[in-house]
């Protein structure tokens, strides 16, 4: 069978597609605009995450061991 099975988060993306869309003039977006205003880098060092728990949110970013 093709794809994934089983139990699988959807939600997560390790890529800022916005920023790369933005930056490639996608999606109506002005390139030129990007290019002139690029937005600030995105560290390579972590991941920002937040949880929920007996409905209390907690976040921080976890860094690469």
């Amino acid at each position: 069978m093709d794809g994934i099975s089983g139990n699988v988060d959807l939600d997560i993306c390790y890529k800022d597609f916005p920023t790369i869309i933005k930056g490639k003039g996608l999606n109506g977006y002005d390139k030129e605009k990007a290019l002139t205003n690029p937005p600030a880098p995105v560290s390579d060092d972590g991941i920002s995450v937040e949880i929920t728990v007996d409905g209390k949110k907690y976040s921080g970013k976890l860094n690469k061991a």
